[in-house]
């Protein structure tokens, strides 16, 4: 098969692969490898095997990839193309309308997207001020909990007359330190626990967060792709 680039030039192709292309199910043709070089913009025609007498006019609106077999042999060619449509002005304004109905759709979930990522970003804020609450907290218990383990290391090295000199405790509060310094690790242990729990869920909200705004951003480019099929189609009927 010889392709004549800037020309039309006819294919026939399975009937499942033409209508997904006419429908706009699909939009990437694959042809058996030439050497003719095919580019963005040239045209092409296709017809279903099932009936040759039906047939669609396509633009390649995509670069080209060419597949190749495991001994690196091209064997076919990849493009996207999109059917260019005869100026039929009804079939146009009912393609419009379902544009506009898309809008419609595509804006009202864009604004609850929105209200989404406006959540999320304050859930996580207030997580992360929370975070530093709680860090400066452990800080403190664990500061605490070293100078009790510290006064009672040296209540057991020094005698009962340094110790009440220095710490003002006699040789019997040894107990009370132990219970003391029993209950900061179980504070802490429970405060570390609470931190990194409020930490696991900072980090789901901020992958939640993420897919929620790459999901906009989606939502935008198709919003912005309609407004100007709609464009296209208005300046068909005028022509």
């Amino acid at each position: 098969m010889s392709l004549a680039i800037r020309f039309n030039f006819s294919i026939i192709v399975e009937d499942q692969m033409y209508y997904d292309l006419v429908e706009g199910r699909n939009d990437i043709l694959t042809l058996p490898y030439t050497k003719d070089s095919i580019f963005k913009g040239d045209f092409l025609t296709l017809s279903p095997k099932s009936a040759n007498y039906e047939q669609m006019n396509f633009e390649i609106i995509g670069h080209v990839n060419t597949i190749e077999d495991k001994d690196g042999k091209p064997i076919e060619k990849k493009m996207r193309v999109t059917p260019i449509f005869k100026c039929d002005s009804n079939k146009l304004s009912t393609i419009m309308q379902q544009c506009h109905f898309n809008l419609v759709y595509l804006n009202e979930m864009k604004k609850r997207i929105e209200e989404q990522i406006q959540s999320l970003d304050e859930q996580i804020n207030y997580n992360h001020k929370c975070l530093s609450d709680r860090e400066s907290t452990l800080n403190y218990s664990i500061l605490c909990l070293n100078e009790k383990r510290q006064e009672l290391s040296m209540h057991e090295l020094m005698d009962s007359q340094s110790v009440l000199s220095r710490y003002n405790v006699k040789l019997t509060d040894k107990e009370k330190l132990e219970t003391t310094i029993n209950d900061l690790t179980a504070q802490i242990n429970k405060e570390v626990q609470e931190y990194k729990d409020l930490k696991s869920e900072t980090n789901t909200l901020e992958t939640q967060l993420k897919s929620s705004m790459e999901l906009k951003q989606y939502i935008v480019s198709q919003i912005t792709s309609n407004k100007n099929e709609i464009v296209n189609y208005q300046k068909l009927i005028q022509t």
